[in-house]
């Protein structure tokens, strides 16, 4: 029989490599590109086919193909600057058959082996400096390829501005905020898109400014705007009528730990917060409170201070009647007081006013102390107290009706009596009314309602009196009518 060859041998081979076919062992060989050894080795795509004769005599026949696969290639490429801390993709391409296997380095590392399905891909990178990066092996499907190209990338520093200005302002004052000059653009967090900043409102400023290579920096400060104290102050003479002091009252506003510097006028000086000043001497005088805070924030206010000495007042009085009884007990109270704008009464029976000049009435019987208090301008106050005596009321025991002008009534005071109202009684010795008058000016003559004279003997009374204060006063008791 003829003998039937096969081809041994890699039948799929990358450009520019070979393959060696073999046609197994015979006695001859003769091939189709006209070799005539058992193998033959080739590079070429293309269908070979080899004869072959055995020991018998006999020919056979076979063929193989060959595929030859082209080698596939990459290239890099990418970004040549970027800003520290900006990402920038690597783009790779390819050729070849899908899918790709590749390895790219950055001459310290190598990434990889990685995959592509299609014929480009781009990866990002965050270098941290100037670097190159390159691709270190290449394999489509079917070949391992050829690469080309390097990236080299140039990573700029950022710019760092620096702010220079006075970062701590009192309130109502202003600051210039100024970023660092010889960028190519500026903008403040406030929205000011200049080098200068003016700044009058506390808080944190930040300026990001571009450089040349369009790379941006951010710095920030933190900006204080301290209080401003206001200054104000009142005073107040004292009350004191022995030491002509001054009060000095600070009602300003003003953080704490602040510190006030007083002068008053006068070429004294004071550190407190509310001082007392004594002013030797009358007059006129400017008075200025000067406020420091801890941040040296500072205000001032003056005001002039009118120092008068007011004479002290000296109370005095008289009253008349200098002697009362208790039933014409109007006394009429005369101030004699020096340097008074004020005067109180206080009348030893309860009894007060706030008058001059006042008149009273004493409703009970005693010494008074009858005490006047005056002030000066200044609200100092003196005082003077005299004593009012009060005499009692007298009824006499016995009365003669004689017509002889001496003794001829019951009863006669002897003085007016100045009474709200007076009402007086007479019995006999039965009980039986005898005389009865709602007037003090109605003395009873000793006759009876018959208008006939009473026997001698003993009558009883009752005398009621209402003083003026409406104080009753009852008396009762008996009076011998001789005739």
């Amino acid at each position: 029989a003829n003998p039937v060859p096969v081809i041994a041998g890699n039948n799929v081979v990358c450009d520019g490599t070979t393959t060696t076919f073999d046609a197994g062992s015979y006695s001859s060989y003769v091939w189709s590109d006209g070799s005539g050894g058992q193998t033959i080795t080739i590079g070429t795509a293309g269908t070979y086919t080899v004869t072959v004769t055995d020991g018998n005599g006999c020919i056979g026949t076979t063929s193989q193909t060959l595929t030859v696969n082209a080698i596939p290639t990459g290239s890099i490429f990418g970004s040549t600057a970027i800003c520290f801390g900006d990402q920038t993709p690597l783009y790779f391409n390819f050729t070849g058959t899908g899918p790709f296997t590749f390895s790219y380095s950055d001459g310290t590392n190598t990434f990889g082996p990685l995959n592509s399905a299609g014929t480009t891909i781009d990866l990002p990178v965050t270098p941290n400096s100037s670097t190159t990066y390159t691709m270190v092996a290449l394999n489509d499907a079917n070949c391992p390829g050829t690469f080309v190209g390097t990236v080299d990338i140039v990573v700029n520093q950022l710019p760092v501005p620096t702010i220079t200005g006075d970062l701590e302002i009192c309130d109502g004052d202003s600051s210039t905020l100024s970023a660092s000059a010889g960028f190519v653009d500026y903008l403040w967090s406030n929205g000011t898109n200049a080098p200068d900043n003016t700044v009058t409102v506390g808080g944190n400023y930040s300026v990001t400014v571009t450089d040349l290579n369009g790379c941006q920096g951010t710095t920030a400060v933190n900006f204080t705007v301290n209080q401003t104290p206001v200054a104000s102050f009142t005073h107040v003479p004292s009350s004191d009528c022995n030491t002509p002091r001054t009060f000095f009252t600070n009602t300003s506003t003003y953080p704490p730990l602040s510190q006030f510097t007083w002068t008053f006028g006068d070429s004294t000086t004071s550190n407190q917060t509310n001082p007392t000043h004594i002013y030797e001497e009358q007059g006129t005088y400017t008075a200025t409170l000067y406020i420091m805070t801890t941040a040296g924030c500072a205000d001032t206010v003056s005001d002039d201070v009118e120092v008068i000495f007011y004479p002290l007042a000296e109370a005095d009085f008289k009253f008349d009647p200098e002697f009362v009884n208790v039933f014409n007990g109007k006394v009429q109270f005369t101030d004699l007081s020096l340097n008074a704008v004020a005067w109180s009464w206080d009348f030893g029976d309860g009894g007060s006013i706030v008058q001059q000049n006042p008149y009273h009435y004493f409703n009970e019987v005693g010494d008074f102390p009858v005490t006047l208090t005056v002030l000066n301008i200044n609200g100092c106050p003196d005082s003077k107290t005299r004593m009012v005596m009060v005499n009692p009321f007298y009824v006499p025991n016995a009365f003669t009706p004689n017509d002889d002008g001496v003794n001829d009534f019951f009863f006669n005071a002897g003085y007016d009596l100045d009474v709200t109202s007076f009402e007086m009684t007479i019995f006999n010795r039965w009980g039986q009314k005898v005389y009865v008058t709602d007037s003090w000016l109605k003395f009873w003559n000793g006759r009876d309602v018959d208008n006939q004279p009473a026997p001698e003997g003993v009558y009883a009374y009752t005398i009621k009196v209402v003083t003026r204060g409406g104080k009753e006063h009852i008396f009762q008791g008996t009076t011998t009518l001789v005739r």
